[in-house]
Order: C-alpha cells, then sequence, then structure tokens
C-alpha cells in the first residue's frame, strides 16, 4: 500500500468542507481544510506533505485562487492545483491555472467528479457521499 497523497481543500462553505473531506478520506487521501485564505495559509506552511490544492475561486476574505495560487506555487513549485467554482473562470485566472499546469472543476459536483478531477480512483462507498449543493463561487 502507498502512502496516501494529502490534499488542502480551502472553501468558505462548511457543508462542502465536510462532504470534499468526507470523498476524499475514503477515497484513502489524508484531507486538511481551511475555510479563508490566511487560514489556508497557516495550514499550508504548517504541512510539510500537501500534494494537491482544491481552492476555491472565491473566499470571505477578498482573496481566493487569483490571489493564493502563485502564493503557494512560489514555495512549492511542484505543487498540483485544481480551482472549484460556479461561475467560469476570469480570464486572467484561467490563464494562469494552465500555466501552472492545473485543473478546473465547476460547482456543484459530485464525488465521482472530485476524484476522476483529482486523478483518484474510487475506493470504498466514495462515490455514494452525493452531490454537492454549493452556490457560492
Amino acid at each position: 500500500m502507498t502512502t496516501p497523497r494529502t490534499v488542502l481543500v480551502v472553501d468558505d462553505e462548511p457543508q462542502l468542507l465536510r462532504l470534499v473531506s468526507r470523498v476524499l478520506t475514503r477515497a484513502g487521501l489524508q484531507t486538511l481544510v481551511a475555510a479563508d485564505a490566511d487560514e489556508a495559509m497557516r495550514v499550508f506552511r504548517g504541512a510539510s506533505e500537501i500534494d494537491l490544492v482544491l481552492l476555491d475561486v472565491i473566499l470571505p476574505d477578498g482573496q481566493g485562487a487569483a490571489e493564493l495560487m502563485p502564493r503557494m506555487l512560489a514555495e512549492r513549485p511542484d505543487l498540483e492545483v485544481v480551482v472549484t467554482s460556479g461561475d467560469q473562470l476570469p480570464e486572467s485566472l484561467e490563464q494562469a491555472l494552465a500555466a501552472a499546469g492545473g485543473r478546473y472543476l465547476r460547482k456543484p459536483f459530485v464525488p465521482r467528479t472530485l476524484l476522476r478531477t483529482l486523478g483518484v480512483a474510487e475506493v470504498g462507498s466514495a462515490g455514494s457521499a452525493g452531490p454537492t449543493t454549493s452556490e457560492a463561487g
């Protein structure tokens, strides 16, 4: 058995954080969560093993993927990034994401789509957690 990958999930919706964390944990991944940009950077800097970050485009403190992604990549250039939003990405963020080799996941999404986007095979009952009910982007 291989060591589970670690994913940092950054979103301001508690329900979505719980659901995504549950799905990823059931798929064998270690999951860290943060609800705003400051908390995300604290968790990011405090964890030595984060392989992927799932970033919401807009967070309550006025920051989001456009601000966090460059800061995180400057510290860990090999970090995988997936950006989530219920809306179309701004062109500048779309270009930055493409340049970083990142991916976009449109909300709402179902667990199977989340796992496929993250490149994770479904394990156990991960696909049965149901769709998200996210409305914020």
